[in-house]
């Protein structure tokens, strides 16, 4: 299924719905937080079909148009040391994410999650060779081995590639695997706990009917 840009496909085993989720970032009514033409503190939700409950979010970024990995955006995470995150309550079993260089320099990188809302943090790659022989500006990506991200009780999960010092690092594509458990009333109350005032861009076309 299709809508607001993510492509999402379910399938129930029981208690536990397993879904694969495709973000593209390709939806403009998506993009929210300060001007996502200027680095800023940037976010991305796709909010349909509501079960989805994600959100994507860089503390200082902005959408970048000229080099994507699929068309017509991406993230441009700025100069010096930041983050790309992805939030949600759900279980993760496997993630990957499109990252390059937009430099000469090779971006020293951590690629982590986080079950307890970033208190702690269990780190999946850490260093520079996974862009040190790909040419600027193209790009690269990477697989998360098998996991099982099960955010504790009243927590989200976070999945986020940390960037130090170097240029600007180009991101996009991200695919999730995970199952959705049942009930979901109390993620779900988590999410948007952490979610807070963020506005989200474009709930009024939310699939209610799938909660």
């Amino acid at each position: 299924m299709t809508w607001c840009a993510g492509i999402i496909i379910c399938g129930s085993m029981a208690a536990l719905t397993a879904c694969a989720y495709d973000e593209l970032f390709s939806s403009n009514a998506n993009w929210f937080g300060g001007s996502p033409d200027m680095f800023t503190a940037l976010f991305y939700t796709n909010s349909a079909p509501e079960r989805a409950l994600d959100l994507f979010s860089a503390d200082a970024a902005k959408r970048e148009t000229n080099v994507t990995h699929s068309s017509p955006y991406a993230w441009r995470i700025g100069f010096g040391t930041h983050y790309f995150r992805y939030v949600t309550p759900f279980i993760v079993t496997n993630f990957s994410v499109y990252l390059a260089r937009s430099g000469n320099d090779v971006p020293d990188l951590q690629i982590r999650y986080s079950n307890n809302g970033g208190a702690t943090y269990t780190y999946l790659y850490t260093g520079t060779a996974l862009l040190a022989g790909v040419p600027q500006a193209t790009y690269t990506q990477y697989v998360a081995p098998a996991v099982s991200i099960v955010a504790q009780p009243g927590q989200v999960n976070y999945i986020e590639v940390q960037k130090f010092f170097e240029w600007d690092l180009l991101v996009d594509d991200v695919n999730i695997n995970g199952v959705i458990p049942e009930p979901r009333g109390a993620v779900m109350m988590a999410l948007l706990g952490c979610i807070g005032q963020v506005r989200r861009s474009c709930a009024a076309h939310a699939h209610r009917g799938w909660l």
